[in-house]
């Protein structure tokens, strides 16, 4: 299971940027934005589905994220 932490999602069109190279077969993503209490899933395969984007890094280099809408990820519900 790969654990994803997002600052914030992209406002605009309302979509996660997630490293395409650390989406593994199970993801869970959490938002550290307070509109987003609890963590989400999304599966490799799923994630995969979604178009890339290459954006440039604040060292100059370059990253390939993979672009996936917020509403294509499944709120994960703790059990008690």
């Amino acid at each position: 299971m790969n654990h994803l932490t997002i600052l914030e999602p992209r406002w605009h069109d309302e979509k996660v940027l997630c490293a395409d190279w650390k989406l593994g077969e199970h993801n869970i993503i959490t938002i550290k934005h307070h509109s987003y209490p609890q963590p989400f899933y999304i599966s490799g395969n799923s994630a995969k589905a979604y178009p890339t984007e290459l954006i440039t890094t604040k060292r100059g280099g370059s990253a390939t994220m993979r672009v996936i809408p917020i509403a294509a990820l499944e709120p994960v519900v703790e059990e008690l």
